[in-house]
């Protein structure tokens, strides 16, 4: 049996194109800054919440605020959403960041890999 791919909310840091390449690609990918207007400007609690309840694996730059927050839940024992890091140094915001970042997005998502990682995956680039 074929597990569905994971489906992603992109934090409001990332493009709404990365989104829609990801949506071509098969992945079920929704952007905070394009296609959930009301979560922009948000705070990180509010988008981490709003990830549990639309049940969607994050996708954020913001490591620092996202794991603080995460582990503070997990010590209340409240629900947690999956979360994919990514960084700059992984990925620099140069003419093929988009590209880079859904070819690696698409994986992580098609191969389930916050599950295989404990529910946290930091993304790395995918080897072309």
């Amino acid at each position: 049996m074929t597990i569905p791919p994971a489906k992603l909310l992109l934090d409001e840091m990332f493009s709404n194109k990365i989104a829609l390449g990801l949506t071509e690609v098969g992945v079920d990918c929704r952007s905070v800054s394009q296609q959930l207007p009301h979560l922009a400007g948000a705070d990180d609690s509010e988008i981490l919440k709003a990830a549990i309840e639309l049940e969607r694996i994050l996708v954020t730059n913001n490591v620092g605020d996202f794991e603080h927050l995460r582990r503070d839940r997990i010590s209340q024992g409240l629900g947690i959403p999956d979360i994919i890091y990514t960084s700059d140094a992984s990925f620099p915001r140069n003419r093929d960041f988009n590209q880079h970042l859904v070819s690696a997005l698409e994986r992580a998502a098609k191969e389930n890999l916050t599950q295989r990682d404990g529910g946290t995956h930091w993304l790395r680039p995918t080897l072309t």
